[in-house]
């Protein structure tokens, strides 16, 4: 778990925070169904992005919750998404707890380019979230930025 100083404040202690990513054809319902998942095992949903295409039915959607591991242990928490998946006949479901799960390696190669466009706010909001333990990967070694002129 984080130590306390970069721990969110919204998640209660003991409690972890689960990523759900979702991708399955539109239908009535979808929104509800993952909501009632979460809710029936105690979790609390903290935020949801969903879109619908216009030209074609299909939805994705990125879901945070916390959860009590205790009340929810991981096969079970794995087996509620994989009923849910296949009742809407999901193309993708994937759960992911950043606390526990191993974190993706990867390196961020920059140029010179970068530095003279708005690619630079992104790179530095990048940045920002990894030192605060938001996202799932982590960047080995010092990360620096070589200006070739």
């Amino acid at each position: 778990m984080l130590p306390f100083a970069r721990r969110l404040l919204s998640i209660p202690e003991g409690n972890l925070l689960g990523i759900h990513l979702f991708q399955c054809p539109d239908k009535v319902g979808i929104v509800a169904k993952l909501s009632e998942c979460i809710a029936s095992r105690g979790g609390n949903m903290r935020r949801v992005d969903v879109f619908v295409p216009d030209d074609k039915p299909f939805y994705y959607s990125r879901s945070e919750f916390t959860y009590n591991p205790k009340l929810w242990p991981r096969d079970v928490l794995h087996e509620d998404f994989l009923r849910l998946s296949n009742h809407f006949n999901a193309q993708r479901s994937v759960v992911r707890v950043p606390d526990l799960d191993p974190k993706y390696k990867i390196s961020i190669l920059a140029s010179k380019q970068v530095v003279h466009s708005c690619l630079l706010f992104y790179f530095y909001s990048t940045i920002f979230r990894h030192d605060n333990s938001v996202l799932l990967f982590s960047l080995p070694g010092p990360l620096f930025v070589r200006l070739v002129v």
